[in-house]
């Protein structure tokens, strides 16, 4: 089963904010996974 949860592109705790253009689902094991990972922009 697939569920989705809201992923921080920055995460809150670098000063991200919970607004549209910071969040996109993630399935919830790669949430958390990911933690407070901050990915390098392409």
């Amino acid at each position: 089963m697939w569920c989705a949860t809201p992923d921080h592109r920055v995460p809150l705790t670098a000063a991200g904010t919970h607004t549209v253009d910071n969040v996109r689902p993630a399935h919830w094991i790669c949430n958390l996974r990911k933690g407070d990972y901050f990915p390098v922009e392409e």
